[in-house]
């Protein structure tokens, strides 16, 4: 770290000397805040004037620029006013051709103003007070009241509290003194946090000194740089590193990516699900989009935002290749939500979700977020756990739709399941990974995958004109393979024949398939069952039509002449569902028909015969 001198080295020559400390060797020092502007001094023209010597055309030239009489007045201010011999100005203490010492100043900046004794903030468009006595450090305006409107009425329009740089340069150092542009003094963060909270939007216990940032949401954090500014659009990424207690490598030139890579830093070093509680500000806003946002604009919102107290275990991230992949349990309602474990006032705040791909899914009206009272919370029903993948992008082109839809765009084939009539629960929905919860259908992603799914349901059979008797209840799997490609089959399992503690594992087995392997899933069902159930098969259609059903509907060695039993029938169709596929989608239309006995059917064909 480099650090100017504060004490000139003689009466003759004001360019101060510069000295380089390492680690634990850094001396107190005080620093500088400020908005660049021309004639700002480098570090190659302050060693060049110091070398040239006092009244060389150099020195002179150095002397003249105005950014070197901001040097020596923080030089003055820290040796007059603060006892430190020690001082660093951004300007000239960086060398800026070395992009290896460029990034790691950037990657130390907030630390570097942390670890200052004292930050002076000049305000280079903030006129002197009409009621000041003094300059230096006297103290402006006597504390009166109407000294402190003025400065509450000139103090908002100060450019420094647009530019992004200048955010940790507030938050970072313990004590930050404010100075006009004659560099009179007008307060320090503390002794204004209501003011500057007022401007910023950052609270005054943060300002005070009596809260941490890690005390705050990343989206709120992430809101007080929403009206920021930097000149170049990566360094809107740059100076918020430290904020966010992150490193990054520097790429000038990648533009908006910078933002990204920042979010995804700050993903894979907290657990804070409100990163993704952005909302897009453009008009129109899209129907889609990934999952992290653009800009530290589009947390403007998040001003308010409070995390949630305690911790939770299932928020943990890991960055791969698709996206971010996280635990997490899903509201299902009017539409699919993430609950960002955030609030606004007494309301959780969730985001709405689409599932694009297998396990992938992309942020959907991102315009909006969700604010859920007590009330509104009971509309919807909480999924069970689930590893999904978040898109941090979407291609610009789908395989199956010309549109920017990736929804439909991604899809090949779906299948879904219709009940009719009859009251269905279903208590496990698999595989999961291609489940969509708000279409209620099961879909693929390419041509080659044959695709598998089951419904594991509990069905209510109809009571008929006896409505007070009981319900009687048939707990069935229903599943069909290959549906995707080739002939697909359909299977139907009795499962109040099937020993529950064998249906347990068998839950657990199949979620571990996955959709392409069809033939593994199937064959874990029909272990469990061989030799317990009977066999029905029955074939159906032809040609691209054609489809198999298989029953294990009947415990073996069952008395088929007791009486009239129910049975589920299955049968598969293809409807338009333009919404949920751009091909046809196939359907499984379940029903129940009364099984006559073999004793009785005989009786009923003696009947018919006499």
């Amino acid at each position: 770290m480099r650090l100017l001198e504060t004490t000139p080295t003689s009466a003759s020559s004001p360019v101060p000397a510069m000295r380089e400390f390492v680690g634990a060797q850094i001396p107190p020092y005080a620093i500088l805040s400020h908005t660049w502007a021309d004639e700002e001094v480098t570090l190659q023209q302050l060693q060049h004037g110091a070398s040239a010597g006092p009244g060389t055309a150099a020195a002179m030239s150095l002397q003249a620029r105005a950014g070197f009489r901001k040097v020596q007045q923080t030089c003055a201010l820290a040796r007059t006013r603060d006892g430190l011999a020690y001082a660093w100005v951004d300007t000239c203490c960086i060398d800026k051709r070395s992009s290896a010492e460029l990034t790691e100043a950037i990657n130390s900046m907030y630390a570097w103003y942390r670890d200052a004794a004292v930050c002076y903030v000049f305000l280079s468009d903030l006129e002197p007070s009409a009621f000041a006595a003094g300059a230096g450090g006297a103290s402006a305006g006597g504390g009166s009241e109407a000294a402190a409107d003025e400065l509450a009425r000139a103090l908002p329009a100060c450019r420094w509290f647009t530019r992004g740089w200048t955010l940790q340069e507030l938050l970072a150092p313990r004590e930050v003194l404010f100075f006009d542009k004659s560099w009179n003094y007008r307060g320090s963060k503390a002794g204004l946090a209501g003011l500057l909270s007022r401007i910023t939007g950052i609270p005054e216990a943060l300002l005070r000194g009596d809260a941490e940032l890690g005390d705050y949401a990343v989206a709120r954090r992430m809101s007080w740089a929403a009206r920021r500014e930097t000149t170049r659009v990566e360094d809107l990424a740059y100076c918020l590193l430290g904020i966010f207690d992150v490193n990054m490598s520097l790429i000038y030139g990648e533009g908006l990516k910078a933002f990204e890579r920042l979010q995804a830093a700050i993903v894979q070093s907290t657990a804070d699900l409100s990163i993704f509680a952005w909302t897009d500000d453009r008009n129109p806003s899209p129907m889609y989009a990934p999952m992290l946002a653009e800009s530290p604009r589009q947390f403007a919102w998040c001003s308010s935002i409070e995390a949630a107290q305690g911790d939770s275990v299932y928020a943990n991230f890991a960055v791969i290749t698709r996206g971010v992949q996280t635990d997490a349990s899903l509201l299902q309602g009017r539409w699919l939500v993430l609950d960002v474990r955030c609030s606004v006032g007494n309301r959780r705040v969730g985001i709405c979700l689409r599932k694009i791909a297998g396990g992938l899914y992309a942020r959907y009206k991102p315009s909006m977020a969700l604010k859920l009272d007590t009330q509104a919370s009971k509309a919807y029903t909480r999924l069970s756990l689930e590893t999904i993948t978040l898109a941090t992008r979407l291609p610009r082109r789908y395989p199956f739709h010309k549109g920017d839809d990736p929804v439909l765009g991604n899809r090949f084939s779906a299948i879904r399941i219709d009940w009719g009539t009859l009251r269905a629960w279903s208590r496990g929905i698999k595989p999961r990974s291609h489940w969509d919860a708000q279409d209620r259908a099961f879909f693929s992603c390419n041509k080659t995958s044959w695709g598998w799914c089951v419904w594991i349901s509990r069905i209510e059979l109809p009571r008929g004109d006896n409505s007070s008797s009981p319900p009687v209840y048939l707990n069935l799997l229903v599943g069909c393979f290959q549906w995707s490609v080739g002939s697909p089959t359909v299977l139907v399992v009795m499962l109040d024949h099937v020993d529950p503690i064998a249906l347990t594992l068998l839950e657990s087995q199949l979620d571990l398939v996955k959709f392409e392997d069809s033939s593994q899933a199937f064959n874990l069902i029909r272990n469990i069952v061989a030799g317990k159930l009977e066999e029905n098969q029955t074939a159906h259609g032809t040609g691209a039509t054609a489809y198999t059903v298989r029953y294990w509907d009947r415990a073996k060695g069952s008395d088929k002449s007791d009486g009239p039993e129910t049975r589920v029938t299955v049968s598969l169709e293809r409807r338009s569902y333009p919404s949920i596929c751009v091909n046809p989608v196939k359907v499984l239309k379940v029903g129940l028909v009364e099984d006559v006995p073999d004793a009785v059917a005989a009786i009923g064909e003696q009947l018919a015969a006499v």
